[in-house]
């Protein structure tokens, strides 16, 4: 068996226990939305391992039972319409890139790229059920405090260099704990912390949800802006 088979075992088994859990919890009529590393290969293999901690995936229209957002993606997703999911991508190319493309050139070429471009990270959803336009913070914050111990170990599992919280920086705070490690701010008041997992060294960013109503080309590089601070040698501000 190959790592990646035996990758693949090990998260399918975390999958099936915390259906059956969310099944005795919520009833058997809720979907359950596995997510996770799109393509093991090209993740495992990045320069710098990149997860995005979402909320939860929009409900499939007229789908009563489970399914799996990685596959949908690599699959081109053709019932999204990709909803925002380009401007994911373009966080995702750049981020890998380790520099800032020019936004022209980026819009460009993203909508031929966005499912190639998402084949390269983890998508988590702290809330393995689908959901509408808009989130109940509350369901949400609950979901995350009945199923933390599984949402940790699915990151855990995925050794990621970097963890953008999407809107949830306030539960992946309270995942990581008593090891939060070190708060910082960039220069532009970007608020993250460096950490450990297990025993690899990880950093997590707070950062908007990519559905967010600002200007995309406002959240691109003020997200690759703060990751190139991050990763660079430039002095990061304690957070008080």
């Amino acid at each position: 068996m190959s790592d990646f088979e035996e990758f693949r075992r090990t998260e399918e088994n975390l999958f099936s226990a915390w259906a059956l859990e969310a099944n005795r919890i919520y009833g058997s009529q809720q979907q359950f939305v596995k997510d996770g590393v799109v393509e093991p290969e090209r993740y495992f293999n990045s320069k710098r391992k990149t997860l995005f901690l979402l909320k939860e995936v929009h409900e499939k229209e007229g789908e009563s039972k489970g399914w799996d957002l990685c596959e949908e993606i690599r699959n081109g997703a053709p019932w999204s319409g990709w909803r925002n999911w380009d401007v994911l991508a373009r966080w995702t190319h750049d981020i890998l890139a380790g520099q800032a493309t020019d936004w022209n050139t980026l819009t460009s070429e993203v909508d031929s790229k966005v499912s190639d471009w998402l084949r390269n990270i983890a998508l988590v959803n702290v809330k393995k059920s689908g959901g509408g336009a808009s989130t109940d913070p509350q369901e949400l914050w609950d979901y995350s405090q009945k199923f933390q111990d599984p949402l940790r170990a699915q990151v855990s599992l995925y050794q990621p260099d970097l963890i953008v919280y999407c809107g949830t920086g306030n539960i992946g705070w309270d995942l990581f704990k008593p090891n939060r490690g070190e708060e910082f701010r960039t220069s532009r008041n970007v608020w993250g912390h460096k950490f450990q997992i297990g025993d690899r060294p990880c950093v997590g960013v707070g950062f908007y949800h990519f559905g967010a109503r600002y200007p995309h080309n406002f959240l691109h590089y003020g997200l690759v802006d703060a990751v190139q601070q991050i990763f660079s040698n430039e002095t990061l501000q304690p957070n008080h």
